[in-house]
């Protein structure tokens, strides 16, 4: 994670591992969905349209929390340059595969790795 100098990137990535969500749900995650209360995270409309919490961890909790304050999102977490509308998916495929090219991972992987293999890197 130390490759990715970008905050808000490391935020997304960090994420999305640490709580096993898809990139698209990671994306379309607002700041209502935070329960920093329980350490949880609502997931609405996940994979068949289903809702669902998952875990929060500390850390990306504290990552979460200094991204806010450099940031200051209002409504989605990870918005876009089209107002409304979260980061495109392909940036954060970019930059997951150039982080992963930096520490010389050769196995094939994507950010949905992350989900599926939680330590795979």
């Amino acid at each position: 994670m130390d490759q990715v100098v970008n905050l808000k990137h490391k935020t997304i990535l960090l994420t999305t591992y640490s709580s096993g969500l898809r990139i698209s749900e990671t994306l379309n995650l607002r700041i209502s969905d935070i329960d920093s209360k329980n350490m949880l995270l609502r997931v609405n409309h996940g994979k068949g349209s289903k809702d669902r919490l998952t875990v929060l961890s500390h850390e990306n909790l504290k990552m979460l929390r200094l991204y806010w304050n450099r940031y200051r999102p209002t409504d989605l977490l990870f918005p876009g340059l089209v107002e409304g509308k979260p980061i495109a998916a392909r940036n954060v495929q970019h930059v997951f595969q150039v982080a992963k090219d930096k520490v010389g991972i050769t196995k094939p992987a994507t950010v949905h790795t992350l989900r599926l293999w939680p330590g795979y890197c």
